[in-house]
């Protein structure tokens, strides 16, 4: 089992399941009213823990070691990036960042591929 899993083929074949769910739960979602800011968070809130696990599995008890440094160069980055983010919002005037959602879901919803 552990060569199996190892080489990939499960998770070649729980990704695609995964992938193939997503869009289901996306129209759930919508149908009830979530907006698709709301719907990103929760996404990234729910891609966390998998991510975290992944770490732990492939990396070990070394995983997590941090220096202050290094914590603090992420947290920099992490802050400019939503400054980047905000700045890009402000400059092309749509108004909120939840706009700019709601406008990109719109022309994903009418192009050949819908999400």
């Amino acid at each position: 089992m552990r060569k199996i899993f190892s080489s990939g083929y499960l998770l070649v074949i729980f990704s695609a399941i995964a992938l193939s769910f997503k869009s289901i739960l996306v129209k759930f979602a919508f149908a009830i009213g979530v907006n698709p800011m709301t719907l990103m968070l929760m996404r990234l809130f729910v891609a966390l823990p998998f991510f975290i696990i992944a770490l732990s599995v492939i990396e070990g008890k070394g995983a997590f070691k941090l220096k202050a440094r290094e914590a603090c160069s992420f947290a920099v980055m992490g802050i400019g990036g939503m400054v980047f983010i905000l700045i890009g919002v402000i400059t092309v005037k749509i108004g909120s960042p939840s706009r700019l959602v709601k406008a990109t879901a719109g022309s994903c919803a009418r192009s050949r591929f819908p999400i």
